[in-house]
C-alpha cells in the first residue's frame, strides 16, 4: 500500500517506534520465542505493547502472544512448557496433527475498529500444529476445505491493540488490511487490490522467463516431448 513499508528487526535497536509490530507464523513457535528472549526483542515487545503499541500476531506469533505454551508430546522441543508474551489471555497446547486447510471466515465482533467490521468475509488458510483456547474470539471459522464448520479462532486485548488469530494471507483481504491500517492512522493512497497485484507480478516474471529462453524450442519440447 502507498506509504507503508514493512522491514524486520533482530535486534533492539533496530526496532526504534513503529506505527506496529508484527509477529509472523513459524515452523518453531517455541524456538522463536526463545530467540526473541535471547536478542532482547520480547520485553520491547511487550513494553510497546503496554505502552498502547499496536502488536499483531498471526499463528505462531499468535501462540506468542498468549501465557503459556505447552508441549507435552514434545512435538517441537524437549520442552514441555515455555510461558509466552503474556499480552492476550489465551494458552496454546501443540498437537500431533497438523492442521492444513484453505479456509473461509467471519469477523464476529471485537473492541474497535474490529467491531467496525462485525460481518465481514474472509479468505485465507490455516497451517499449525497447536489449539489454542480462547475466552472471546473476534473470527468466526465458517468453512474449511469447502466443509462447513464452526470454529472459534482469535483473541485480542480489551482496547483492540493487540490481537491475534490462525488466519494466514488475513492481509490478503483488501478491506480488512485498509481498516487495520487506518485504525494505525494511515490515509487511503491508489492502492491496487491485492488479487490484481498478484496478477500483475505473475505477468511480468511470465514476460521476464519469455524473455531469457528459446519459447519456441520449450514449446517443443512441453508439446512433442
Amino acid at each position: 500500500e502507498p506509504g507503508v513499508r514493512v522491514r524486520y528487526v533482530r535486534t533492539p535497536e533496530e526496532l526504534g517506534r513503529p506505527s506496529a509490530i508484527l509477529l509472523p507464523g513459524t515452523k518453531s513457535t517455541l524456538a522463536d520465542l526463545e530467540w526473541l528472549h535471547q536478542t532482547g526483542l520480547a520485553q520491547p515487545v511487550i513494553d510497546f505493547a503496554r505502552s498502547g503499541g499496536r502488536v499483531v500476531g498471526i499463528c505462531g506469533g499468535y501462540q506468542m502472544l498468549g501465557q503459556r505454551i505447552e508441549d507435552p508430546l514434545h512435538v517441537e522441543s524437549g520442552q514441555s512448557r515455555l510461558a509466552g508474551l503474556g499480552l492476550l489471555p489465551v494458552h496454546t497446547q501443540f498437537l500431533s496433527e497438523k492442521a492444513t486447510y484453505q479456509a473461509r471466515a467471519e469477523v464476529q465482533d471485537g473492541p474497535g475498529w474490529l467491531g467496525e467490521l462485525k460481518g465481514m468475509s474472509l479468505e485465507g488458510y490455516e497451517i499449525h500444529m497447536g489449539r489454542t483456547d480462547v475466552r472471546a474470539p473476534w473470527l468466526l471459522i465458517r468453512q474449511r476445505n469447502g466443509s462447513p464448520v464452526h470454529a472459534p479462532d482469535g483473541s485480542c486485548s480489551p482496547d483492540g491493540c493487540v490481537w491475534g488469530c490462525y488466519l494466514h494471507g488475513l492481509f490478503a483481504n483488501d478491506e480488512f488490511r485498509r481498516a487495520w491500517l487506518r485504525s494505525l492512522g494511515w490515509r487511503a493512497g491508489r492502492g491496487v487490490a491485492q488479487a490484481v497485484a498478484l496478477q500483475q507480478s505473475i505477468e511480468r516474471l511470465a514476460d521476464a522467463v519469455e524473455g531469457a529462453l528459446k519459447m519456441d524450442e520449450v514449446d517443443e519440447i512441453v508439446w512433442q516431448g
